[in-house]
């Protein structure tokens, strides 16, 4: 449940009163029950409102979300948001995270954060004790172009520690790390798909600083960075491991558009097995909403032959996000395309 203090309503709607001693949350519950809605179209009279200090569980049933105010998840504290989960955010909110979130979805019921209208300020996380974990969730339509510190990526793991699997994150601007930056963290990424994400400086899709990272069977697909860049920047890894990824058509102003790898020992990081398309050939998507692979792709039984990386059907990994172990999954947007 989530935890919240006591409550009056007005004009229809149950407003929790914050209460000194006891309230961790300014939430708004809609007065009747309500279905999710599809991103990008909140209404106004089917939404529940949130922001402030927040713990517990977002639940299906109490969903769309509208984040008026910035949430934050204490040290210590957990946020868990269930499956089919929708959360539209206001223009400068954003969720802070110093304890931990468990976004786990379905690969029919992703969970969405979004921006209600063009933009938001991204999830920001904190603290390794415990990390967190997004699976079967779509970030997107983040923007923090400032300078500095404020214009960290979309997602921003500073001294964090956290996984990501079976995840969209697209078309997020950042003045570093257009779609996610880590900053002396840990970090797993996991058959991902990065696409549209753009940086003022480098790293339009990952900006890795100082942390030590698995980065695998993801797919890096029309990112830009106007530096350099323009799918993945390593800076001075601890250790970071790159294999089995596909990136694609991904462009930057200068240097390589692919990966850039600065200020680094030779023994501080391993990229193998990766498609590092400029002067190869197409990895012959589906298309270009649906980055599953044609059966004559270049990219099939290409990625790490150890056992561990097998495709489901136990055959060799097939490189990018839908090759692996957790490669047996459909990306959100051929649902969209579909619905269109």
């Amino acid at each position: 449940m989530i935890t919240f203090g006591s409550q009056q309503r007005t004009d229809g709607i149950w407003r929790p009163v914050r209460c000194a001693a006891m309230a961790l949350l300014v939430i708004l519950f809609a007065c009747s029950v309500r279905e999710p809605l599809a991103p990008g179209s909140p209404d106004s009279n089917k939404y529940t409102e949130l922001q402030g200090t927040i713990e517990g569980i977002l639940y299906l049933k109490d969903a769309p979300f509208l984040v008026t105010g910035s949430l934050i998840v204490p040290e210590n504290k957990t946020l868990v948001i269930q499956a089919g989960v929708t959360l539209y955010f206001e223009p400068h909110t954003a969720l802070i995270v110093q304890g931990n979130v468990s976004a786990i979805g379905r690969q029919d019921s992703f969970i969405t954060f979004t921006a209600k209208d063009e933009s938001w300020q991204g999830i920001q996380l904190f603290g390794r004790k415990t990390p967190s974990v997004f699976r079967f969730c779509i970030i997107e339509k983040i923007m923090r172009e400032a300078y500095g510190d404020a214009g960290y990526g979309g997602v921003v793991l500073q001294n964090a520690s956290a996984t990501f699997m079976n995840c969209l994150i697209r078309k997020n601007r950042a003045f570093l790390g257009g779609g996610l930056v880590a900053l002396e963290s840990e970090l797993e990424l996991f058959n991902n798909i990065f696409k549209e994400n753009q940086a003022l400086s480098m790293g339009g899709a990952v900006l890795l600083v100082q942390s030590r990272s698995r980065v695998i069977n993801n797919t890096f697909f029309k990112n830009y960075s106007q530096n350099v860049g323009g799918a993945l920047v390593l800076f001075n890894p601890v250790f970071d491991e790159l294999q089995n990824n596909i990136v694609f058509q991904n462009r930057s102003d200068q240097g390589d558009p692919r990966l850039e790898i600065l200020h680094a020992g030779t023994d501080s990081y391993l990229s193998q097995y990766n498609f590092f398309s400029v002067d190869e050939p197409d990895p012959l998507f589906l298309s270009e909403t649906d980055l599953r692979l044609q059966p004559n792709s270049p990219c099939r039984d290409q990625g790490n032959p150890a056992p561990e990386f097998r495709d489901p059907d136990g055959t060799r990994n097939d490189q990018g996000a839908f090759g692996g172990p957790l490669g047996d999954w459909i990306s959100p947007e051929v649902k969209e395309t579909s619905r269109n």
